[in-house]
Parts: structure tokens; C-alpha cells; sequence
């Protein structure tokens, strides 16, 4: 797909991986879709064992990816070298990688040695995207190959399922795990034998892998079905959860190499005995409160998070790691919330000075600085129509920070006022401060206004939560600093915070409150359209009036998201109507009516429609409508 060049970001001064797609499919617009599909998909990902990526854009008609750049190269590298502990450390940071991906919903469907990069301190980070699909479970957008149905992946790493061009899931991606296990354990891939592609395919399909210690007697043999667990034909019956595979895996590592089997995790240069006995940092798993970003699907935009880990000299046991959950969460989100509070210049070990005053109304509060003070909002709280805002400014520098409420429909979480007032749409990016969720808008400049701002805004069950930090021409990046400080000691009240982009609760209770509505109304309208007798067509549009009563019902007590509440009132309303339009059929039939009865068919003809018009509203923003 792409060809990818060593660069150098100058306004950072670092060096980056920048992907461009390659020539001969500039012109391909399914290529150059799938493209930017990888760097929306990949963008949404926030993990220490996934490749972070920067930026998409493009230049002289060709499409670009700036990512970050891993100096070691590719697992490819180390063929089958690897010592049971470094094997099992790239294993835990795959499967680590792959935990926080679950809850997005998305399948890299290419994991190979060759897409597992090892960074300079010896771990591993999962890159390429290009060809990841986003199940439906999260009611996110679909992403998928350009060909719908097509077949893509590397044969000798893709599972039956995937070969087949069936359904997908997390189990898909853990047979490629268990594939390049047994590659490691064995010295060779299943299969190995069979060079044409399809022929590769067939017999992943078909036949079954022999256990990997019937190829290396001297294996563990508890080893051995761990892999074949995650190499099962069925995916039904495969390992599940890459949560799940690691807490099995790690039962066995230990037995087998002892508490400290990480003083000889890290992947080292050869020859290279520098930090050799450095025990290997224990990766985060999406159940320790470190992973994906809720899904999300920032306008024209991508994500660029860095979460933050607390070191460990040695690894807890899987009975230890569930009595500390709650401890590792939280330290983890601290640690999230302390990548914030290092102004620049700093060191990360030197960490700013705690916030202690406070300031707060009835709907939010934060802490600040003892430098800055609480002030009369800034100039821009009009354009931003917010309610119940505060107001915050440094003594002796000049910026300033206002906080507040609105409300906006809007899948950028912006009010239509600030919307306007900007030349295009703004480009956003996910940042995480103190545990929370923010879309960030830099660099916006407003006529009339004191210099360039940075908007923050956090969805909430009571709207949207907006900070303005506005910069002064000088000290712009230490007062931006400073603004994201205070951000990330907001507090709620009277709310809760919702997650960015498309809400994956609402949409499970959208999906299954209209799967639910199809599978009791089908049968209900055909048999409508046949009844003959004035009983039977009562008695059906009753029914049908009943089934639409009860799913404006559910999506009455479903909690829609800033963007979502629009289109969710259209929901309800349309389900409304179409349950009058039933109930007034029933009364005609009853009456014997034909005048009355036409008419409720009208209204129910006009609710469905309005149904699905307020369905196709929920698409821009991340949800995928099918019809």
C-alpha cells in the first residue's frame, strides 16, 4: 500500500515515520480511502504497545501518514531467536496492545511479525492498520476493505474465519497471535510447506494444526495448549479476549521461569548488554484502566494521547492483580493527569506544583495555581453562550481560561455561534486530562478577539463542558500549559461524563431497541396488510401500536450524548408517531371507519419515514446506519 520515509517534524525537532501511499495508487480512490481509513483507525488508539499516529494530510495530490517512528525495526528481525522470557514480554505487550483495541470494536486482521515493531528500550508496539475493521458492535462507523466481502490479510497468519470472509472479532486477531507463537516455539509457520496463497488459506480452513510440542518434544506441554487454544478451527471455541489469553499465558510463564522472568524480557541488540538485567515494565491491559480512548470519530480530525504507566520492579500474580485493581486504575489515571503538569522545559520526573485553590458553581469546579486568580469571564464566554462559567487569569502574565456549559448539537461539541465564526471546520484531536476525555481545538483565531485560543470540550449527561484558554502572544505554550492543568482538575457536578464520539451505550440500547421493534412488527405488517376482517386489523394495529409504544419507551430512558440528543428526540418522536398512527388504524377498524383507518395509515407511512431520516442523522457521527 505505501511506501514509508525517515523524516524529521521540525517544529518538534524529532524524528517520525511518515507513510505515503504509493504512487501507483494515488489515482485508486479505494486505496487512497483505505488509506485514510488506517489513520483514522490507528488515531483513535491511545496504548504504549500501539504505534502512535500523528498526523494524516496531504501533499501534491499525495496522501500522507506521520507516525511515530520505532528505531529497531520489525519482530521479522529476530526469526525464531527469541528466549521463552523475551517471547513471553512481546507476547504480554501484543496481547496488551490488543486489550486496549477491544472496546472499540476494531480487528487489526494482519498481525505478523512484520507489522510488531521493537522500540529502542526492547518492547513491542503493533503498527498498520491499514486493513483493521470496526465491528458493529460499538455502532461505530465500518471500516473495512474497499471490496466488500473481499478476502484480505497474510495467509499464513489468518484465521479460518477471516479466510472465509466471515464475521470477525477479537478471537480473529488472537489466532494471528497464536500463529506467531508457534513460529517462535517451533522455528516455522503451520503450513509452511504450501507456498501458493490459496492453497495456504484452504488448509488453515481445513486442516488442523498439530500441537506445537509434537514438533518440539522438549516444549512445556502446558505451553504447547496455550497456543492450541488460540489456533482452535472454531472461533466460537478459540480464546476470546486477549485479557484472557495473558492471565493464562501468565500462570504458565512464571511456573515455568520464576517471579522475575522480566530481568530477561527485553528484546537487546545482539552483543548489547546494556540494561540487560532491567526487568521489562509491565504492560497495561484495558482492565487496569489504560487502553483505547472511548470510540470516537473526531471531525476531520485524529487522535493524539499518550497514556502513562506506573513502573513495576516485578509483576503481580493473576490472584494479586485482582485484589489491586482499583490501586493500578488509579495510579494509572494519576499518571495519565501528571503528563499535563510538566511545563516545558521541564523533565517528566519533575512534576509541577500540586493545584490547591479552588473555584466552583453549580454545575463544574476546578483548581488553579496560587499565580493565577479568578476573574471576570473572558470576552469570549458570548460567542460561547456558556452558563454557570468560570473565570481564571495569571497575576502577572496575560491569558486566560474560562470554563462553562452549553448545549450544542454539533458532533464537533462546539456551539453553532463559534462554528461560524471560523473560516472552515476546525480540526480536533483527543486529549486525555485527568481522567477525562477532551476534544481539542488549537490555534483558532475569532475576529475581534484578543489572539489565537485553544477550545476544550468534554461531553456530559447536562451538555457540554467548554474551556477557552486564550494565549498571549508571549508565554502562549506555558500558559496553554497551565489551562490544561486546570482542565484536568475538573470536576462535575450534578452530571456524568459521557465518552467522545459515538456513545457506545446509547448505540446498544439504539440497536436493540429497533432489532427489537423489526422482529416483532415484520411478521405484524405483513399479516396487517392481508388481514380481511375488521377484528384481526383491530387487533394487529394494536399490537403494532403497543411494540412502537415500547421502543419510544426505551429510547426515552437511553442517554444520548451532546451530539446524539437531537436525533434521539427525533427517534422517540417518530416512534410516537407511528404509535398514534396505529392506534388510530385499530380505532378505524373497529368503527368501521375506512376514512379513519386511511388516515392512521398515513401517519404511520409519515412516522416511519421520520424514523428513518432521524437515523441517518446519527451517521455523520460515527454510527452506522444499515437499513
Amino acid at each position: 500500500m505505501g511506501v514509508v520515509h525517515l523524516a524529521r517534524q521540525r517544529d518538534l525537532d524529532r524524528l517520525v515515520a511518515l507513510k505515503a501511499l504509493h504512487s501507483v495508487h494515488v489515482n485508486a480512490a479505494a486505496f487512497a480511502e483505505r488509506f485514510l481509513r488506517e489513520s483514522r483507525v490507528a488515531g483513535s488508539l491511545s496504548h504504549p504497545n500501539i504505534v502512535t499516529v500523528y498526523e494524516y494530510f496531504e501533499y501534491e495530490q499525495t496522501p500522507y501518514i506521520a507516525m511515530e517512528y520505532v528505531s529497531r525495526g520489525s519482530l521479522r528481525t529476530w526469526g525464531g531467536s527469541l528466549s521463552l522470557a523475551q517471547l513471553a514480554g512481546v507476547l504480554e505487550g501484543l496481547l496488551a496492545g490488543l486489550s486496549a483495541v477491544e472496546p472499540s470494536g476494531t480487528v487489526h486482521r494482519d498481525l505478523k511479525p512484520e507489522n510488531v515493531m521493537v522500540t529502542a528500550d526492547g518492547r513491542v508496539k503493533i503498527t498498520d492498520f491499514g486493513i483493521a475493521k470496526a465491528t458493529e458492535a460499538t455502532g461505530e462507523a465500518n471500516i473495512t476493505s474497499a471490496t466488500t466481502g473481499a478476502t484480505m490479510g497474510t495467509p499464513a497468519y489468518m484465521a479460518p474465519e477471516q479466510a472465509l470472509s466471515e464475521a470477525v472479532g477479537p478471537w480473529t486477531d488472537l489466532y494471528s497471535v497464536g500463529i506467531m507463537a508457534y513460529e517462535q516455539l517451533v522455528g516455522r509457520v503451520p503450513f509452511h510447506d504450501s507456498r501458493a496463497p490459496m492453497a495456504v488459506m484452504l488448509r488453515h480452513i481445513n486442516e488442523p494444526i498439530p500441537p506445537a510440542v509434537h514438533s518440539k518434544p522438549d516444549l512445556d506441554p502446558g505451553l504447547s495448549d496455550w497456543v492450541g487454544k488460540l489456533l482452535v478451527k472454531d472461533p466460537g471455541r478459540r480464546t476470546q479476549h486477549a485479557g484472557e489469553a495473558w492471565e493464562d499465558l501468565e500462570e504458565i510463564i512464571i511456573g515455568l521461569l520464576g517471579a522475575r522472568w522480566r530481568r530477561d524480557a527485553r528484546l537487546l541488540p545482539r552483543g548489547s548488554h546494556e540494561g540487560a538485567h532491567e526487568p521489562l515494565t509491565p504492560a497495561p491491559f484495558e482492565a487496569h484502566g489504560v487502553g483505547v480512548l472511548s470510540p470516537s470519530a473526531p471531525p476531520d480530525g485524529w487522535t493524539n494521547t499518550v497514556p502513562s504507566t506506573t513502573p513495576s520492579d516485578g509483576h503481580p500474580t493473576t490472584a494479586m492483580r485482582a485484589r489491586r485493581l482499583a490501586a493500578v486504575s488509579a495510579a494509572a489515571l494519576a499518571a495519565v493527569g501528571l503528563g499535563f503538569a510538566v511545563a516545558p522545559g521541564q523533565q517528566s520526573g519533575q512534576a509541577a506544583k500540586p493545584l490547591t485553590p479552588t473555584i466552583s458553581n453549580h454545575t463544574i469546579g476546578v483548581s488553579y495555581p496560587e499565580s493565577w486568580r479568578p476573574t471576570a469571564t473572558p470576552a469570549s464566554t458570548p460567542r460561547l453562550s456558556l452558563t454557570e462559567s468560570l473565570g481564571l487569569a495569571p497575576i502577572r502574565a496575560g491569558g486566560a481560561l474560562v470554563v462553562g456549559s452549553t448545549q450544542t448539537a454539533s458532533a464537533t461539541l462546539l456551539p453553532s455561534r463559534v462554528l461560524s465564526a471560523l473560516p472552515s471546520a476546525p480540526r480536533g484531536e483527543i486529549v486525555r486530562l485527568g481522567g477525562l476525555d477532551f476534544y481539542r481545538y488549537r490555534g483558532l483565531e475569532f475576529a475581534g478577539g484578543v489572539g489565537a485560543e485553544t477550545l476544550y470540550a468534554h461531553a456530559t449527561t447536562a451538555g457540554v463542558v467548554i474551556g477557552a484558554c486564550e494565549l498571549p502572544s508571549r508565554s502562549a505554550e506555558a500558559i496553554n500549559v497551565t489551562c490544561e492543568r486546570i482542565l484536568a482538575t475538573l470536576r462535575l457536578i450534578n452530571a456524568r461524563s459521557l465518552p467522545l464520539g459515538p456513545n457506545p451505550s446509547y448505540a446498544k440500547s439504539l440497536r436493540t431497541t429497533i432489532a427489537r421493534l423489526n422482529s416483532s412488527s415484520d411478521t405484524l405488517r405483513t399479516k396487517l396488510a392481508r388481514a380481511d376482517s375488521p377484528g384481526s386489523q383491530t387487533a394487529l394495529a394494536d399490537e403494532l401500536a403497543g411494540a412502537n409504544e415500547r421502543a419510544g419507551k426505551a429510547m426515552r430512558s437511553a442517554v444520548p450524548g451532546p451530539a446524539e440528543r437531537a436525533a434521539s428526540a427525533a427517534i422517540v418522536g417518530a416512534l410516537s408517531d407511528t404509535a398514534r398512527g396505529y392506534v388510530t388504524m385499530a380505532a378505524g377498524a373497529k368503527s368501521g371507519s375506512s376514512r379513519l383507518f386511511e388516515r392512521g395509515r398515513q401517519t404511520v407511512a409519515a412516522g416511519t419515514t421520520a424514523l428513518a431520516a432521524a437515523l441517518r442523522r446519527l451517521a455523520p457521527l460515527g454510527y452506522k446506519i444499515t437499513s
